[in-house]
């Protein structure tokens, strides 16, 4: 990849993956499900199931991981066609200048995620090693979050690497574990008809599902960027976030139901698997936050112009910041905001890339109206429905908004 062809000092982040250095499908499915196997995903299913029947929590999961998966192949496949990062793709669609807005956006949401997502493991550790909460969350905070950035100060390469190893094991490992749980409850039928301890309502149940993801799917072109054709793109969509979000997600929800909690992680301690829990803690913290280091860096690359390495280094001193601050005990907060603002700029983006401008670029321009004002109103839009009115979910609404808006736009005035 980037280590090769005398380019290890900057992984592509401002220009086109060359074909010669593109991946087969496998490679690209690893990284992507190696960036959702990691402990917030499996906490926000416990929190749904905790809140919702087996069935509905499960439907829930179901239908916020579709979306995902759906809203991420377009993205994907713009990625894969172009070699360009989400962040490069944006500045075709929002402008030079307005894209810069965007990729701030994307790149704090990644900086504040690996933030949580060091958070849950520092804070997961203490738990099973028995220190008192918060007594390891400052120097655990920087010594995992620098930890953690090594696989990424490589490049994809190091992404790819690290995911080969560690998805087969992390999927063998679960299910054991789950399996387990749901027996020691009497099975399947008793854990799905556990009552729900904390209700919420469904709707708030799929922005969570959607929320958990929405920027790594929007994100998604960063790795498909290295995809060798459009089905290896697909498949990275529709299975890495279709599947296995799904998959991930529900695991926590029947944990949930079936142990009282989504936290797995403590589940296969309660089993007896303290160094194996301790394990795929470390390994599945690590391969997800090395996807958001990695993806920070290719948004902040894209603003200041610059190689991408550079912002690791900022992406890590800042995640431990958020770390320590306990961000990761606000997870639902987090993903209600992630949903308000990033769905609309993945559907933007398709619309643009697929039907506005499919057949020849438009010239570049400082800033496109048309596609911060769809932004704009579609998280207004989004806003209203799903927290005022009660309509749709949150993300979804925005997601069909921004790309409605945007063609409505584009049609109505062109490319003003």
């Amino acid at each position: 990849m980037a280590t090769q062809s005398g380019q290890a000092h900057h992984d592509y982040e401002l220009q086109a993956v060359p074909t010669g250095q593109r991946v087969r499908w496998y490679a690209t499915l690893a990284v992507v499900l190696a960036w959702v196997i990691n402990p917030a995903p499996a906490l926000t299913g416990g929190m749904i199931g905790a809140g919702l029947s087996g069935s509905a929590a499960l439907l829930a999961i179901a239908l916020g991981s579709l979306v995902v998966a759906l809203y991420s192949v377009p993205i994907g496949i713009a990625g894969c066609q172009t070699g360009l990062s989400t962040a490069l793709l944006s500045r075709r669609v929002f402008g030079q200048r307005g894209s810069d807005i965007v990729a701030f956006f994307m790149g704090a949401a990644n900086v504040i995620f690996y933030g949580v997502v060091v958070g849950i493991f520092v804070a997961t550790l203490e738990a099973v090693l028995g220190a008192s909460p918060g007594s390891m969350m400052v120097w655990g905070g920087v010594l995992f979050a620098i930890a953690m950035a090594s696989s990424a100060f490589f490049g994809y390469r190091g992404l790819q690497i690290l995911s080969n190893v560690t998805v087969p094991f992390f999927l063998l490992v679960l299910i054991i574990s789950v399996t387990r749980a749901v027996g020691d409850a009497g099975g399947w039928a008793k854990t799905l008809a556990v009552q729900p301890t904390s209700p919420i309502a469904f709707g708030s149940a799929v922005t969570a599902a959607i929320g958990i993801f929405v920027v790594g799917a929007t994100l998604i072109a960063d790795v498909t960027r290295y995809a060798r054709d459009n089905a290896s793109s697909l498949i990275a969509s529709l299975v890495g976030f279709g599947a296995g979000l799904t998959f991930f997600v529900g695991l926590g929800a029947i944990g949930a139901k079936a142990a009282g909690s989504g936290d797995l992680i403590q589940l296969m301690v309660s089993q007896g698997w303290l160094w194996i829990g301790a394990l795929v803690l470390l390994l599945s913290s690590w391969t997800s936050g090395d996807n958001n280091i990695y993806s920070a860096g290719l948004a902040l690359a894209k603003i200041f112009n610059r190689p991408k390495r550079t912002f690791t280094i900022v992406t890590v001193i800042v995640g431990a910041v958020v770390a320590a601050t306990g961000a990761y005990q606000n997870l639902l907060a987090y993903l209600g905001f992630i949903a308000l603002t990033i769905p609309p700029v993945g559907s933007i983006i398709a619309i643009d890339y697929f039907i506005v401008r499919r057949e020849a670029e438009a010239e570049e321009q400082e800033y496109n109206t048309g596609a911060l004002v769809a932004w704009a109103l579609a998280m207004l839009i989004d806003y209203v429905a799903a927290f005022r009115m009660g309509i749709g979910a949150s993300g979804l609404n925005g997601l069909i908004a921004g790309g409605a808006l945007y063609y409505a736009w584009h049609a109505l005035f062109g490319r003003r």
